[in-house]
């Protein structure tokens, strides 16, 4: 291989090691989202049981 090639192919391996870096965050800020939702979604579900039940109580 000659110089350049050799520069051009270290150059696309840091390329495509800054893509990784770059998905591996997107992948924990989606993570962290889809947490947050699902403790969300969890409350909701709770405080709708609690109405139901208050509702139903009072029938």
């Amino acid at each position: 291989m000659s110089l350049f090639e050799d520069m051009k192919l270290a150059r696309t391996i840091s390329q495509l090691k800054c893509s990784i870096s770059h998905l591996e965050y997107e992948e924990e800020e989606l993570l962290k989202r889809l947490e947050q939702n699902r403790k969300h979604l969890r409350k909701k579900r709770k405080d709708l049981a609690k109405k139901i039940n208050k509702y139903m109580e009072g029938k």
